[in-house]
């Protein structure tokens, strides 16, 4: 099996928060256009009081793996079409038997 690394056009998003009790968070959508693996890099960076960006924070690389949705959803379909159309299948009992 060979993995096809395609180059795929960069999108940048920043976003600009101010600490509370010295945490910070930020939340991002992401929308993958096609299907496929992707890698994602986040980066956190300092702007100081004279406006100068400083690279301190680390730097993750998170990979995606898109898949799509609307074919997941056909075979989900498909299948319980499917096995509404099986004959049943038959059923065995036991017997109790007291002695």
């Amino acid at each position: 099996m060979q993995a096809k690394c395609v180059p795929t056009e960069l999108e940048s998003h920043e976003r600009c928060v101010e600490p509370q009790n010295d945490y910070f968070q930020s939340q991002f959508l992401l929308n993958f256009r096609e299907v496929g693996f992707y890698s994602v890099v986040v980066e956190t960076s300092t702007k100081d009081h004279e406006g100068v960006w400083w690279k301190t924070g680390p730097t993750e690389t998170i990979y995606v793996k898109a898949n799509d949705e609307a074919a997941r959803i056909q075979q989900q379909i498909q299948a319980q079409q499917n096995s509404r159309n099986m004959p049943p299948q038959p059923q065995y009992h036991r017997a109790n038997r007291l002695l």
